[in-house]
């Protein structure tokens, strides 16, 4: 007999699973009991974001000693890396904690799917918000996708912040904003993300239909998830 308890997979998860519909599971997982607690969201999303700036200030911090090493005394560039180490790791401390408190059920089911394959922000319509900033991805860079190739980053890989220093180069400048970033690259309260992008960033839903198949991003798929 069919169960659909909040430890055991459901038999509806199960038959849309077996039959390779990801988009349909993901839909149905992110529906049938409801959202997670909105603050615990905006605090996941809010710190994949501040994961997200540290990787791209040390990455700014690296370029300017490596291109000016005579302004840098090694010891200061030493120091200043390991602060930017230490923000880190009390980030990641941070998100696994906020992580931890995910109640079991179809939801997480379908969250820890989707993490689980290390290219998930490469989802397309992620890569459109990206390029529609202007980020990395409005370009042929590349920068977005190799920043999986630190093992020890990986929590922090993601797209463009106003720290991106591809993205000062390529503008002339920096964008000034608030502490952590400007308005148009901010952690934004996840009540404010549009419900498309929601389902993008936290189960990898996608509004285009031929999707359905396409893909979705299981550890077996090999394909570039910029297809979805």
């Amino acid at each position: 007999m069919c169960r659909d308890s909040r430890t055991e997979t459901s038999c509806v998860e199960g038959h849309l699973e077996s039959l390779g519909v990801m988009n349909c599971l993901q839909e149905y997982r992110w529906g049938v009991e409801g959202q997670p607690d909105q603050q615990l969201l905006t605090a996941i999303t809010e710190t994949e974001y501040e994961l997200r700036t540290v990787n791209l200030l040390e990455e700014r911090a690296r370029a300017s000693y490596n291109d000016s090493p005579h302004s840098w005394t090694l010891e200061e560039h030493q120091t200043f890396m390991k602060a930017w180490d230490e923000r880190y790791r009390l980030a990641c401390g941070k998100w696994w904690n906020f992580k931890s408190k995910l109640p079991e059920g179809p939801w997480l089911r379908g969250f820890e799917l989707w993490r689980s394959n290390p290219k998930w922000y490469m989802h397309r319509m992620i890569c459109e918000g990206c390029e529609a900033r202007h980020g990395c991805c409005s370009r042929n860079c590349g920068c977005c996708l190799k920043r999986l190739d630190n093992p020890d980053r990986k929590l922090g890989a993601g797209h463009c912040t106003t720290d991106c220093p591809c993205c000062i180069k390529a503008r002339g400048f920096r964008s000034e904003g608030p502490k952590i970033g400007d308005p148009l690259f901010e952690p934004y309260k996840y009540r404010d993300i549009s419900l498309p992008m929601r389902k993008a960033i936290l189960m990898g839903a996608s509004k285009y239909e031929m999707d359905n198949n396409v893909g979705f991003g299981l550890p077996k798929v090999q394909e570039d998830l910029i297809l979805l």
